[in-house]
């Protein structure tokens, strides 16, 4: 457990330490949506499925020199799913085979162009680096802690905490200061080309909207 969690502390430092040569955050914009995980070996276990469940979260807008249009927009979601071990692999499933209780984080470092398409409304996309952390906690008394331990393994192993993201957003300005937003995202599960699973690429993909409102500081 220490050594995933200094594994995962030092990766979200290099990923956001470029905001700290950054001059203050323009705008704050918390966040609120859903994500859809595929899960392609829904056949592995007793009751496992895609995963569907809410984000929560916020993040923080930066100029960037390059020019008006370009910042930097690294965020944190949290979320929380249930899982079971199925086959060595630990795949979502429903409560009543719940084997783990697995709260995640996802944390974002994207750089986005945005620009106005009309005097309300702006356009934007962007590409960076999303690290999933997650961590299963026992789910049910009767449920062996070597279970969950393996749960973590998998979740932990092959790299699978590390996922290059591509979004598209649109806002709309209802005042100076506040505008509303709704940001398509995917983030895609790139470890699959070499964890040697056999199953599709897009096993383990996230897909999501999430609605937020964007304030400037």
């Amino acid at each position: 457990m220490k050594s995933r969690t200094g594994l995962a502390a030092c990766i979200a430092l290099a990923c956001l330490c470029p905001a700290s040569a950054l001059p203050a955050p323009e705008s704050i914009r918390p966040s609120l949506g859903v994500i859809f995980v595929v899960n392609a070996d829904k056949g592995a276990g007793t009751d496992t499925t895609d995963l569907i469940t809410n984000v929560l979260g916020s993040g923080l807008v930066y100029p960037l020199a390059w020019g008006p249009r370009w910042s930097f927009d690294p965020s944190a979601e949290f979320y929380w799913s249930y899982y079971e071990l199925a086959n060595g692999r630990a795949l979502p499933t429903g409560v009543e085979n719940r084997d783990a209780f697995v709260l995640g984080f996802l944390i974002e470092a994207p750089i986005v162009y945005s620009a106005q398409v009309s005097d309300k409304v702006a356009l934007g996309g962007g590409a960076g680096l999303v690290l999933n952390l997650r961590y299963g906690l026992s789910a049910a008394a009767e449920v062996k802690q070597s279970t969950v331990n393996s749960i973590n393994d998998y979740l932990w192993g092959q790299g699978r905490f590390i996922m290059p993201s591509s979004f598209l957003r649109i806002e709309y300005r209802l005042t100076q200061r506040v505008a509303f937003g709704f940001t398509a995202r995917a983030i895609w599960p790139v470890f699959n080309l070499w964890a040697g699973e056999g199953l599709p690429f897009l096993d383990q993909a996230i897909f999501g909207g999430v609605l937020q409102v964007r304030y400037h500081l």
